[in-house]
């Protein structure tokens, strides 16, 4: 098993995907950037979410890979998510075109 451990802010991504294509030379391109995707979107959200007004703390990634299984673990000490105080999702019956970006209230104007 590799692991890395670096302190809770953006600028430590470009490490992690580093480390990640270090650790899956063998598994293939596309397999691993689909893995460094998912692991920068988890530790970018750890970061702007995980330390509401204070230090940040610290991420750790632990990585296995074998013949059938990569197996990523982040583990970090930041605030926990609590799905049961996330807004609500916006609605899907309205046109993507407008909806807001990242989330919040849907306008009620076309803008034609």
């Amino acid at each position: 098993m590799a692991e890395l451990t670096v302190r809770a802010n953006l600028g430590a991504l470009p490490a992690i995907a580093e480390f990640l294509a270090e650790t899956l030379a063998g598994c293939g391109g596309e397999l691993v950037f689909a893995i460094q995707l998912a692991v920068d979107e988890a530790c970018s959200n750890i970061v702007l979410y995980g330390y509401p007004g204070g230090e940040p703390g610290s991420i750790s990634i632990a990585c296995t890979a074998d013949d059938e299984t990569v197996r990523v673990t982040i583990t970090d000490d930041g605030v926990p998510f609590d799905p049961l105080t996330a807004p609500p999702p916006p609605p899907l019956d309205v046109p993507v075109e407008e909806r807001p970006i990242g989330g919040g209230s849907v306008s009620t104007s076309s803008g034609r």
